[in-house]
Order: structure tokens, then C-alpha cells, then sequence
């Protein structure tokens, strides 16, 4: 049993960075198999059944007709995982992000590990305090691959600059390439900004102009060869739909958001990461006003500085802004924010140092009250909030006794309190936000009722003044069956649409039917669809016309 213990003792040693991977996958499939599909992930979900039934196809599908806006890439993985099931389950769906981001977790510590492993394993923490990184982990998310693929950029080109050994190009340019099969042409963009903002910090200019050729040169050979394959397959209007999702309407449309809205609303969307790392990129800017100095770690730091800097930057150009699309910049953020807890010797870094763990060491008490405050507002989601009110308190006493024992070891309280609010960050996703999430955007129900009526008295299933891209997807993701809706937007049409036809439209438009005299059951189904009231009314094939209310009988 000893020499068990020793061997895997030593298996873990040696591979700390795989076991990270290991237990990351875990954390980010936890408990998701029987989750609905809800918000922006149906749509993926959706491009997902319509391969399993049909076949691979060059782009990603939508009732039959080809997608334009991304690559077919994280589809083919979707489908790969499902194919062992025969359906797309939740859990085939996110596997491939969870993968992508377990490996964000296990690079990330293995790009701090020369310097520090205790900066490493901080990082990591702080990867698991930030709600957006763990939430868009058990998701579907190809934003989160772009991160994976843009850490691995770093990686190479770091590790590289440490070893004083030359660039590794190759595996560069193909990671490049993953990129543009995974997101199109941001997903070369993003890694190759960030790899050339690393060589302009740290190699010559030769290196730098030879990369950004080399990756204009890829683009530009991903790019034609995109549009050279959709033209073949799916003519010349398809082409001209790719350049707009992809390119044109990004820089095109009016801003709907401010060019700051990245460095803004990243406070809440991206806490604790992106506060904390602000605060020390001011602490360590003040040192070096103070003392010309930074510390032993200048280096890195400007250098993960720069990385997350180019990431906000680069993206808040664009018109198109979602917060997603800056995933890619939580390493350097995490990484950034864990720097605060390393042995600070300034004045000022040891002022953030006490303000972080005080942060960290009242994260589950915080919680606590949250829950204890918004009880009555959660009441109808069917939890047991008095069960999480009392872990969370629970996790709180044993942050107060951690501090408490290794009051004299910084370095290990510290540690343990990053690590006790991590955990109490991923119980908060999982057992809190996520069910009365998936509670809130669940359309599973309604779909299951209108399918039924539809099993009882068959029709056609009729969409009306609803966008295809909109509500209809959520409709589509949750049937069991393979079908076409239709969408009419105007009354002459949905008149002259052949019966007998189940009409699915907002209950605003239900008036306006009625007004418009469309035959119409007595019988409707109405309930909230998405939050929203929706009403499904049956028109049968053959129903005598309606008499006018002033005519008179004879």
C-alpha cells in the first residue's frame, strides 16, 4: 500500500499539469448531462442534430439551408461526441469546451510553473473565481477555444523566449489554422496578435515582420479557400453572406455598445479576475513611478500585460461587441490577479495583498447573504436554498479558521483561501445560478406540450411575424423529430398557407388574427415561451366560413 502511494505520489509530481486537466474536465461536465439547451448555445446544439441526421456537411445547417456566419469545425466535434450516444445530449454538446478549457486551466499553470508554482496554481484559482470563464466552460462556447488555442500561442512562443531557441513557426502557423477552422477569421486574428504583441516586446524586428507576413499569408489562404469551396458548393449569394457575418457587418453596423464597453463591463463579467487584475497593473505602475523597478517578474508581467491589453484593444474595434469574444484574455487576467497574493515586499502590493484575502476570505459569507436576500425572489425555482445558505456559511467558518491557523505562513493562507473561494464560486455556478438559470430559459416544457398537440391533431407547424434566427431556434433544438417549420410575417400569406397548420405567434398577435377573421379552434395553448407570452392555435383543414356580424338573415 506504501509503495502505491509513493508511485502515484510520484505519478502526480510528474504530471501536475495532466492531472489539472483531469480534474478541470470533471468540474466543467459536472452534473450537466440532464441540463436543457438554453440561450446562445441551442443554436450549436441545433447545427448539431441537423448532422447527426443528415450528414456532415461544409457548413453548419439551419432547416436544411447552410449557415454563413462560422466554420462547420466545432459542429464536426459536436457530432463526434454524439455519435456514441445517437443523439446530441447536453453533455456531447459542451464536452468539446470542456476539453478546450481544462486545457486553458493546465496551460496556465504551466506557463507560471518556471517562475513559481505557487503563482501557478493562483492562476488557476483565479481561472475558477471568474463566473464567466466557468460558466462558458459548461457551455457551448467556441470563444472558449480561441482562448485555448491563443494560450497555446503564448505558450510555444514564451517558452521558446526562455530556452533562447528558436520560434517555433510551424506548430505556430498550425495552431493559426485551428483557429480559422474553430472561429474563421478572428480566430487567426486573436492568437496572431497576441503572439506578435510578445515578439515585438522580446525578438527583433525581422522576427516580428516575418510572423505577421506569415500570418497575413494564412489568412489570406483560409479566407480564399473558404469562399472558393462555398462558391463551388453553394453558389455566389452564399459567398457574399460569409463576407457579411463574417467581416463586413462586424465593422458595417452602427455601435450599440461604446468603444470602452470591454473595459467596463468586464468589472462584473469577469470579477474577480479582471478588478483584481486592474488594481495590481496600478499598484505595480505606481512602484515603478516610485523605484524605476518592477521586480523579478518584470518581464512576464509587461508581457501578460500586453496580451490582455491587445485582446480588449483588438476587439473593441469592431462594431460587433459581446463579451464573450474577450475569453481569450482571462489567462493573462488570472495570472495578472494572482500576482497580488505572491510575497509582496512594496508597500503598496502589500496593501493589495491584505485587500484580495480579505475579498477571498468573505467571497462565501457574501454568497450567504445574496442567497439569504434574493430567497423570496428564488423561491419558485424549487431549490434548497437553506442547504446552500448553510454550506456556504460552512465554507465561510472554515475560511475563518484557515486564516485563522496559518495566520504566520502568507504564503499558504493565501493559497487555501484562493482555493476555499474558488470552490465556493463553483458551488455558487452550479448548484445556484445554473438551475435557476436553466429554469428561467427552459423551453423543453412548452415544446414537449405543442409536439403533443400536434401528435393528437396533426398540422403543420406555422411561425408567425417571428425571426428564424430567434425564438424558432429554441423551438427546433427541443423537438424530437425532424421537421421544417415555416415562417409567415404577414396576414395575406398565413391566409393563403393550406391547412390544417398549428400557428405558434406572441399572444399580442392573437387579436390581430381574430380581427383578420383566420379560422381558428376555439381551443388555444397559452403559456410564456423564453419569458415571453406566446399562444398556439390550431386552423383545421376544412372550417365553414366565418358570418359577418351584420348580416342579416333572410
Amino acid at each position: 500500500m506504501i509503495e502505491i502511494k509513493q508511485r502515484l505520489h510520484g505519478f502526480v509530481a510528474r504530471n501536475e499539469a495532466l492531472c489539472l486537466w483531469v480534474v478541470a474536465v470533471l468540474l466543467f461536465t459536472f452534473g450537466i448531462w440532464h441540463q436543457p439547451f438554453i440561450n446562445f448555445e441551442t443554436r450549436f446544439a441545433v447545427f448539431a442534430q441537423e448532422m447527426l441526421r443528415h450528414g456532415p456537411t461544409l457548413f453548419p445547417t439551419t432547416y436544411g439551408q447552410p449557415y454563413p456566419d462560422y466554420p462547420v469545425t466545432s459542429t464536426v466535434l459536436i457530432w463526434l461526441a454524439s455519435l456514441p450516444f445517437g443523439e446530441v445530449t447536453r453533455f456531447s454538446a459542451v464536452l468539446p469546451t470542456a476539453l478546450a478549457s481544462a486545457l486553458v486551466v493546465a496551460l496556465t499553470y504551466r506557463l507560471l510553473v518556471p517562475y513559481s508554482r505557487r503563482w501557478g496554481a493562483l492562476a488557476v484559482g483565479f481561472e475558477l473565481l471568474t463566473l464567466m470563464f466557468v460558466a462558458e466552460s459548461r457551455s457551448i462556447s467556441i470563444d472558449q477555444m480561441v482562448s485555448a488555442i491563443t494560450l497555446a500561442a503564448f505558450y510555444l512562443t514564451h517558452q521558446a523566449y526562455r530556452e533562447q531557441a528558436a520560434l517555433p513557426t510551424k506548430r505556430l502557423w498550425l495552431l493559426l489554422i485551428a483557429g480559422f477552422l474553430i472561429r474563421g477569421p478572428i480566430g487567426i486574428v486573436i492568437p496572431a496578435g497576441v503572439v506578435l504583441s510578445h515578439l515585438m516586446l522580446t525578438s527583433g524586428r525581422r522576427d516580428v515582420l516575418a510572423f505577421a507576413a506569415s500570418s497575413a499569408a494564412i489568412l489570406l489562404a483560409c479566407v480564399l479557400a473558404m469562399l472558393g469551396l462555398s462558391m463551388l458548393a453553394y453558389g455566389r449569394e452564399f459567398v457574399l453572406d460569409i463576407i457579411k457575418m463574417q467581416a463586413t457587418s462586424r465593422f458595417g453596423e452602427a455601435a450599440d455598445l461604446p468603444r470602452y464597453y470591454y473595459f467596463t463591463s468586464s468589472f462584473g463579467n469577469y470579477a474577480l479576475s479582471y478588478p483584481i487584475a486592474v488594481l495590481v497593473t496600478l499598484g505595480l505602475l505606481f512602484e515603478k513611478i516610485r523605484t524605476g523597478m518592477l521586480g523579478q517578474h518584470a518581464k512576464v508581467l509587461i508581457l501578460l500585460l500586453a496580451w490582455a491589453g491587445i485582446v480588449l484593444l483588438g476587439l473593441s474595434v469592431p462594431q460587433t461587441k459581446k463579451i464573450r469574444y474577450i475569453l481569450p484574455a482571462i489567462p493573462p487576467l488570472a495570472a495578472l490577479a494572482s500576482y497580488a497574493l505572491l510575497n509582496a515586499k512594496s508597500p503598496s502590493m502589500k496593501w493589495i495583498r491584505r485587500c484580495v484575502e480579505l475579498v477571498l476570505l468573505l467571497l462565501p459569507l457574501l454568497l450567504a447573504i445574496f442567497i439569504y436576500t434574493q430567497k423570496a425572489k428564488f423561491a419558485a425555482s424549487g431549490l434548497n436554498l437553506t442547504l446552500y445558505l448553510a454550506i456556504f456559511l460552512s465554507i465561510f467558518g472554515a475560511s475563518v479558521l484557515i486564516s485563522l491557523f496559518l495566520r504566520r505562513n502568507g504564503s499558504d493562507r493565501s493559497l487555501a483561501l484562493c482555493f476555499v473561494a474558488g470552490l465556493s464560486a463553483y458551488v455558487f455556478q452550479v448548484g445556484v445560478f445554473e438551475p435557476i438559470n436553466s429554469q428561467a430559459h427552459d423551453t423543453s416544457g412548452f415544446v414537449r406540450r405543442i409536439e403533443a398537440l400536434r401528435a393528437e391533431r396533426p398540422g403543420e407547424l406555422v411561425f408567425y411575424k417571428e425571426n428564424p434566427d430567434g425564438l424558432a431556434i429554441k423551438y427546433l433544438v427541443n423537438a424530437k423529430m425532424d421537421f421544417l417549420p415555416r415562417f409567415v410575417s404577414d396576414l395575406d400569406s398565413l391566409k393563403d398557407h393550406p391547412a390544417p397548420v398549428w400557428l405558434l405567434t406572441k399572444a399580442v398577435n392573437a387579436d390581430e388574427l381574430q380581427r383578420a377573421g383566420i379560422a381558428t379552434e376555439p381551443g388555444q395553448y397559452r403559456a410564456l415561451f423564453e419569458g415571453v407570452p406566446f399562444v398556439a392555435v390550431y386552423r383545421p383543414a376544412h372550417r365553414a366560413a366565418p358570418t359577418p356580424a351584420n348580416a342579416q338573415p333572410k
